[in-house]
């Protein structure tokens, strides 16, 4: 039999033992916390130590590249000084920076930009063996203050010329005759020819032709491409007499644009039943993705017996990408405005006879200058009947054939 006391003692052992244990385990929990403490203190110590060489490398690094920087500078503006001297007029007060030329046999051309100290670079005479340009056009050319080397100068955006001059060369031609009594040879000094032009140009109805019609027979006129892109160009809304209604359609507003809208869908930016006796565009059929669809719209505008009168590019560098899609000839004007469209051709041709050469030299294609091509294709047609919408459909949209966000150049700003 055991009695009630032994198993207190027992009892009060087994606490005793218990607490024992918690008590070890809770100083070695400290103990381990104490180490722990120690590891992320030695840690702490260490990063920060680490942080401080890594900030003196970057401050070293940072110093070093602004050093860089601006031995970088230095060059670049030794190098610009340089390079503007060449092909410069330089006096205390102007610099005159000529970057490109190029000649024919009575034409030369110069390219580049004028920068003055007072005054304003326009007030400046360019001259070529003492002749005054036959013609000199000025443009923005801002970027150039970019250049420390131009700081002094009053800043003109309208620093920029293209000039050309008259100026005829002469070539040296020299001709040896083999077997010749000792190395025969001969010498002739060819004045320049040029190429001359064709007694007879192909026909080409000029747009002041084609507004003189309008003028005479015509109460509305619409042109497609009002807005005014180039430098220098002008309003073609003057052309016309007070009594014929201009409208300007573009794809951009502008002060001389009645009407925004997509040619290719023309007819459908003005209201139902609207027509006009003459419609009309310049240098615009070339940046119509789908011209065939604008002259389908043309139709619908044009009552019976309406004119079109259009002109082209046909040789002519490429511009207002990525919008610049064709070039025609003035039989692809003729395809274009077809009979079976409903169409007459009344004028049709060429204009600006030039010449092609390339900038390397190359087989065959040297011999292209011989060769005589055209600047521009232009066309005059009347309305002889409504197009069959049945044999002429294309429902194709813009966005279906050309690249995602793909638009002509939008204005500049400003």
């Amino acid at each position: 039999m055991k009695f009630p006391f032994v198993r207190r003692k027992r009892l009060a052992a087994a606490v005793a033992q218990h607490e024992s244990a918690v008590q070890q385990h809770a100083e070695e929990l400290k103990a381990v916390r104490a180490a722990q403490e120690r590891e992320v203190e030695a840690l702490r110590a260490a990063h920060t130590e680490q942080a401080s060489v890594l900030h003196g490398q970057l401050d070293a690094l940072r110093a070093r590249i602004a050093e860089m920087q601006l031995t970088t500078r230095r060059n670049a503006a030794e190098t610009s000084a340089a390079h503007y001297r060449v092909g410069a007029c330089i006096t205390d007060r102007v610099h005159v920076q000529i970057e490109e030329t190029w000649s024919n046999d009575f034409e030369i051309g110069v390219r580049g930009f004028a920068l003055v100290k007072d005054g304003v670079p326009q007030d400046l005479q360019i001259t070529y063996e003492g002749q005054a340009p036959i013609s000199i056009q000025w443009h923005d050319r801002a970027e150039v203050y970019q250049h420390d080397v131009f700081a002094a100068y009053v800043r003109h955006a309208r620093c920029g010329f293209v000039a050309g001059f008259r100026g005829r060369a002469s070539h040296e031609i020299a001709v040896s005759i083999p077997g010749g009594a000792q190395g025969e040879a001969a010498g002739l000094r060819v004045p320049a020819t040029g190429f001359g032009l064709p007694d007879t140009e192909p026909a080409h109805m000029s747009l002041s032709d084609f507004a003189a019609i309008v003028n005479r027979e015509c109460r509305s006129v619409l042109e497609i491409g009002s807005r005014i892109v180039s430098p220098g160009s002008q309003s073609k809304r003057a052309l016309f007499d007070p009594q014929v209604r201009y409208t300007g359609f573009d794809i951009y507003p502008d002060s001389n644009t009645d009407v925004v809208g997509d040619a290719h869908q023309l007819s459908q930016c003005f209201r139902p039943g609207t027509q006009f006796d003459a419609i009309f565009s310049a240098a615009v059929l070339e940046h119509i993705a789908m011209p065939w669809k604008v002259a389908m719209e043309i139709n619908k505008l044009l009552p019976i017996g309406g004119l079109s009168y259009h002109s082209t590019p046909f040789t002519w560098p490429v511009h207002e990408m990525p919008w610049d899609f064709w070039r025609f000839s003035h039989e692809g004007l003729r395809m274009l405005f077809s009979p079976a469209l409903g169409f007459e051709v009344l004028a049709l041709g060429f204009g600006g006879p030039c010449r092609i050469y390339l900038e390397q030299h190359s087989e065959p294609f040297w011999q292209m200058p011989f060769q005589r091509t055209y600047t521009e294709s232009v066309i005059l047609v009347r309305k002889v009947r409504e197009f069959s919408a049945e044999s002429f459909q294309w429902n194709v949209r813009l966005e279906d054939i050309l690249p995602s966000q793909s638009c002509y150049p939008r204005p500049a700003e400003g």
